[in-house]
């Protein structure tokens, strides 16, 4: 409330209308003025001098369970809100609460991790696909005996005669450390398992995979999901992408490459 009290002062000194963006808790308890308190500055004009609210909003706590009640509850309390600012746009949900159905997207959603491939229940969908991929190369191909340990401590060992690869990208790049129990990489045309995730490097196991150093291992991508991957580390897909390190070399494919100045005609 005291944003919504500074931001008419601001505009009445401006003297100049302030379109702004009005956001409802619903009941997620983590943002925005209560419907009650909306409804307080619905009623007193005085609260909104000079403010031109554009947008309502909030965000649902559950949209990626859709049976649960959570999300008609918010979604009614929403309604409430609405009806207050009949001038404004409305937006409820994000990338799950899109897939909800049509009562659930009113004016306009905020997709955000179906952009990138995430799943609208946190697991794979086949109506979205991959954007981001995380490769790296093989550095080394280590042939192990069983007994024989991996990485730090005593904890990964292996129980036969195993093939692994040494990959050059590790939890410094974004590779989730935890997801070394039950994560996999995609390698020689096939997923397979991740032994132990280190600050630099990642090891693989091979198996009959037929590769050589140099060739790239897929972390993350069309094949080693998004959703997986979070799933194996305990996250979410959320994590795994905004985790993915500046160290990383970025290429954006149909990137539009600029003609340097001096190469102008």
């Amino acid at each position: 409330m005291g944003q919504v009290s500074a931001a008419s002062a601001f505009a009445v000194s401006a003297r100049a209308p302030l379109p702004c963006a009005l956001q409802v808790d619903t009941g997620m308890n983590r943002q925005g003025i209560t419907v009650a308190q909306a409804a307080a500055v619905a009623q007193s004009p005085d609260r909104l001098r000079g403010l031109d609210i554009s947008l309502i909003m909030s965000h649902l706590g559950c949209g990626a369970e859709p049976d649960h009640p959570r999300n008609r509850q918010q979604l009614a309390a929403f309604h409430q809100v609405r009806a207050l600012f009949p001038e404004a746009r409305a937006s409820l949900a994000a990338s799950a609460g899109a897939f909800l159905g049509p009562d659930y997207r009113f004016d306009l959603v905020r997709p955000g991790i179906s952009l990138y491939g995430g799943g609208p229940q946190e697991r794979f969908d086949p109506r979205l696909r991959a954007v981001a991929r995380l490769e790296a190369p093989i550095l080394d191909i280590r042939n192990l005996s069983p007994g024989d340990l991996i990485g730090y401590g005593d904890t990964i060992a292996v129980d036969r005669a195993t093939r692994v690869a040494v990959v050059g990208a590790g939890y410094a790049d974004g590779v989730i450390r935890a997801a070394r129990r039950q994560g996999q990489a995609f390698v020689g045309g096939a997923l397979r398992r991740l032994y132990i995730v280190d600050m630099d490097l990642t090891v693989v196991d091979l198996g009959e995979a037929d590769v050589q150093l140099g060739d790239m291992v897929e972390l993350l991508g069309p094949n080693a999901l998004l959703d997986d991957l979070a799933q194996a580390a305990g996250s979410i897909a959320h994590e795994c992408l905004v985790r993915l390190s500046p160290r990383a070399e970025r290429i954006y494919v149909g990137e539009t490459v600029a003609e340097p100045a001096w190469a102008a005609r």
